[in-house]
């Protein structure tokens, strides 16, 4: 079973140190979650992460239009 959740109102900045990446990291490989970005992501999806008997990952799609120059 697959679903998405869109992340609002948090920015590839942001999602960066989260994941431990540099400020010039891209992000365009799969991350997974952890209990580390569980809370931050929640927010941002509106849902709760339950990482007891999910998976969860993270990746993009498109950049916003902050990162495009």
């Amino acid at each position: 079973m697959l679903e998405e959740y869109e992340l609002c109102g948090i920015e590839l900045e942001d999602l960066r140190p989260l994941f431990g990446e540099t400020a010039d990291d891209p992000m365009y490989a799969t991350y997974d979650v952890s209990e580390a970005q569980r809370s931050r992501l929640e927010e941002a999806a509106e849902v709760l992460i339950d990482l007891k008997n999910y998976d969860y990952c993270i990746d993009s799609n498109a950049i916003g239009e902050k990162e495009i120059h």
